[in-house]
């Protein structure tokens, strides 16, 4: 997984450039990516659009689907939301990949 560490923090460094992420994998071996930071998502962008840009970042990283899901918290608007990415979103991915 180093690899896709590497491009994963690439990606969320250039786009987004909060706190250093810190990565590895949970006792179940869910792999995790962590980070934090105060500001706002990047000239406008929705909750849904940052969850499409890691997922990408991801599956760029690895080249194969794996199942994304973005929790977000804002420490003033408790609880947190979750949005996930699975096998359509990949497929409607690929498929914009190939288009380009």
């Amino acid at each position: 997984m180093a690899l896709a560490d590497e491009a994963i923090s690439s990606h969320w460094n250039a786009s987004y450039g909060f706190l250093d992420p810190a990565t590895g994998e949970d006792a179940a071996g869910t792999w995790k990516f962590l980070t934090g930071g105060e500001g706002s998502l990047c000239g406008g962008e929705t909750e849904e659009e940052f969850t499409a840009g890691i997922a990408e970042a991801i599956w760029d990283a690895l080249g194969y689907y794996v199942s994304v899901t973005v929790t977000a918290t804002y420490l003033e608007n408790l609880p947190c939301e979750s949005h996930c990415r699975e096998e359509e979103e990949y497929a409607g991915y690929l498929k914009c990949k190939e288009e380009s």
